[in-house]
């Protein structure tokens, strides 16, 4: 994963085509683990209970690529490298917190309120809160994303650059959204039985713990 973000760089250095493969790449390679678990559980039990699985899904994952166009609108607002790099940090501190508590909630209530309807922009609200849960691997590039389009003044690169992460990393969403809804409430019921959503809860605060660390 060093090697192919080194290679991103370069590649956005250089602003060759590959750069956007590179970006995707990332994007899906950093899905994968124990950060991407979490949401791949919760959008599982949304789909459950959902009657329009691919609107469900869409505004997930819609909420989810927005963060990453709201880091790349940030990024051009802050001129400072260091100044976007603490904002990123505190950003994916804050999504890791929030994301840690709705997994916790949706283990709570799942089982008691599955009928319950949600609007698709509560739907897009979790999407978004669970986007920042990204590897702490995959943060320098984001943020060399977001120093070297302010750099160069080019805001609408960076909103591109990182919708295609945002994208790439929305891969196993697509998956889970593909499954029939047996498949989507075996993987939910395995999920709780085995306590996964406390585990990846914990996971996501040892995360947010890591990024205040890095703040400070």
């Amino acid at each position: 994963m060093t090697d192919l973000i080194a290679r991103t760089n370069d590649a956005l250095a250089h602003q060759t085509r590959l750069a956007w493969l590179l970006v995707f790449g990332v994007g899906v390679l950093s899905s994968v683990g124990p950060c991407a678990a979490p949401r791949v559980f919760a959008l599982a039990s949304l789909l459950a209970s959902s009657k329009s699985p691919n609107r469900t899904t869409g505004a997930f994952i819609g909420g989810l690529v927005a963060v990453y166009v709201a880091l790349g609108l940030a990024a051009s607002m802050l001129s400072a490298v260091r100044s976007w790099v603490s904002f990123l940090n505190v950003a994916i501190m804050i999504g890791l917190v929030i994301g840690g508590f709705l997994v916790l909630r949706t283990h709570e209530t799942h089982g008691h309120q599955r009928e319950t309807p949600r609007s698709f922009v509560q739907i897009g609200v979790a999407g978004a809160a669970f986007g920042l849960n990204i590897s702490p691997c995959c943060t320098p590039l984001i943020a060399s994303i977001g120093t070297y389009t302010a750099i160069v003044g080019r805001p609408d690169l960076a909103v591109l650059y990182l919708a295609t992460f945002g994208l790439g990393h929305a891969a196993p969403l697509f998956m889970v959204g593909m499954v029939g809804r047996r498949l989507r409430d075996f993987i939910v019921r395995a999920a709780v039985s085995q306590g996964f959503a406390t585990v990846s809860a914990a996971v996501m605060f040892f995360l947010a713990a890591y990024y205040a660390v890095l703040i400070v």
